[in-house]
């Protein structure tokens, strides 16, 4: 018995337009889901490092930089540490931007 993803099953429905917007999305996730790493390089911090501050092991680390899609957790946890802030912002079609910032 194979194993897939909730993603996987409702993509093979997919066609046409819907089908290429899927996979724009999808991309647009996967660069998301190295913006811990990218925050963690801008900050001049090794895995080892970063684990030390979160109460993390650097295996952990490597795991939340390796997902494909964000961890909005670990990003919080991350700016926390650091004394920064995290805000998550949602563009509307008709061009109104919703932000939550903690």
């Amino acid at each position: 018995m194979t194993h897939e993803t909730k993603g996987a099953a409702w993509r093979r429905e997919l066609e046409g337009a819907d089908l290429q917007r899927y996979e724009r999305v999808k991309a647009e996730f996967v660069e998301g889901a190295d913006l811990f790493r990218r925050a963690r390089k801008a900050l001049n911090m090794s895995q080892v490092e970063t684990a030390k501050l979160l109460g993390t092991t650097q295996a952990n680390v490597s795991k939340i930089e390796n997902r494909s899609e964000p961890d909005l957790d670990a990003l919080w946890r991350l700016s926390r540490a650091i004394g920064g802030s995290f805000s998550v912002s949602i563009k509307t079609p008709d061009g109104e931007i919703l932000e939550y910032s903690v």
